[in-house]
C-alpha cells in the first residue's frame, strides 16, 4: 500500500489569493492604515486639548478662596457686625435678632451717608480677612450696597454738573462693581442696583433738559417742579421708576437683613461646633 498523501495543505493553499490577485493596491491598504492611525491621534489630541481647556476655564473662572479662615477673625466680623465694633468685650449673641443688631440701626436710622459708607468697607474688609464664603457674601453685598447707595448718589450728581461723560462713567463702574450671585433673592435685589445706576443718568440728562442744571449745581427746588409739570413726561417717568426701586430697596430692609443675619449666625454655630471637636 503506497504512502497516504495530504491534500488538506494543497486544498487550503489553493484558497490563499495575493494582494494583487485581488485586484488591491498595496499602498492604497497602507494609504488607509496611515490615514485611520492619524485620524485616532487627532482624535485623542482634540479630547485631551477640549479636557485642558475646560480645566483652565474652570481654575479662572471658579471664586478664590480668601482670607485666614480663622474663627478668631470671624468672631471679629459678627463683632463689628452685632455691635458696630470688632475689639468690644460683648459675646456674641446668636439669638439677637436681626433688627436689634448695630448694622441694622445703621442702615435703618439716621447715620449720614458718609457713615454708612465707611460701615460698609469695614464689614466688607474684616469679613474678607476671614474668608469670602457663600452665602454670607451675597447677603453681605447686598446689604452694603443698601448703606452706600447714598453717597454713591450724592457723588454722582456732584460729577454730573462738572462732566456729564465723568458722570456717566461713574454710574458704570458702581455697577460693575456688583458682583453677580447664585442666591436667587440677592441676584435679584443687586440687579435692581444696576438699574437703578443706569437709569439715574437717563434721569439727570432730563433734569439738564428741564433747565435744572445751574453753574456748578442742580436745583433741587426746579428739580422737583419739573418732574410733576405734565410737559415733562420722560422725566416724570424716568422719577417714577426710580422711586420705583427706591421703594423696593427700603421695604427690603429688614428681609435682607433677616438673610444676612441667619447666613452669619449659621456659619458661626457651624464654625464653633468644628471647633469644640
Amino acid at each position: 500500500m503506497g504512502p497516504e498523501i495530504n491534500n488538506s495543505t494543497n486544498s487550503i493553499n489553493s484558497y490563499k489569493f495575493s494582494e494583487q490577485q485581488l485586484n488591491v493596491p498595496t499602498n492604497n491598504l497602507a494609504s488607509k492604515r496611515s490615514k485611520n492611525k492619524k485620524m485616532i491621534l487627532i482624535g485623542i489630541a482634540t479630547l485631551f486639548f477640549i479636557l485642558f481647556i475646560v480645566l483652565i476655564f474652570r481654575l479662572f473662572m471658579s471664586p478664590k478662596k480668601v482670607g485666614s479662615g480663622d474663627i478668631k477673625d470671624y468672631i471679629a466680623f459678627v463683632k463689628l457686625y452685632q455691635y458696630g465694633d470688632e475689639n468690644g468685650k460683648k459675646d456674641i449673641n446668636t439669638n439677637l435678632p436681626a433688627n436689634y443688631t448695630y448694622a441694622y440701626k445703621m442702615l435703618s436710622e439716621s447715620a449720614t451717608s458718609e457713615e454708612k459708607t465707611l460701615y460698609a468697607s469695614e464689614l466688607n474688609e474684616r469679613y474678607l480677612k476671614y474668608s469670602n464664603q457663600e452665602p454670607v457674601a451675597s447677603f453681605l453685598m447686598l446689604f452694603n450696597n443698601y448703606l452706600e447707595m447714598g453717597e454713591k448718589i450724592t457723588k454722582i450728581r456732584a460729577a454730573y454738573v462738572q462732566d456729564d461723560q465723568v458722570a456717566k462713567n461713574l454710574a458704570n463702574k458702581y455697577a460693575s462693581q456688583i458682583k453677580t450671585s447664585e442666591i436667587p433673592y440677592a441676584k435679584k435685589h443687586l440687579d435692581y442696583f444696576i438699574t437703578y445706576y443706569s437709569k439715574y443718568i437717563d434721569y439727570l440728562d432730563q433734569v439738564k433738559n428741564a433747565g435744572c442744571v445751574k453753574g456748578d449745581s442742580i436745583d433741587v427746588n426746579c428739580e422737583v417742579i419739573s418732574r410733576i409739570n405734565p410737559e415733562n413726561e420722560a422725566l416724570n417717568d424716568l422719577y417714577t421708576e426710580l422711586d420705583g426701586i427706591k421703594k423696593t430697596f427700603f421695604n427690603s430692609y429688614l428681609d435682607s437683613t433677616l438673610y444676612l443675619n441667619n447666613s452669619i449666625i449659621a456659619l458661626y454655630n457651624t464654625k464653633s461646633t468644628t471647633k469644640e471637636k
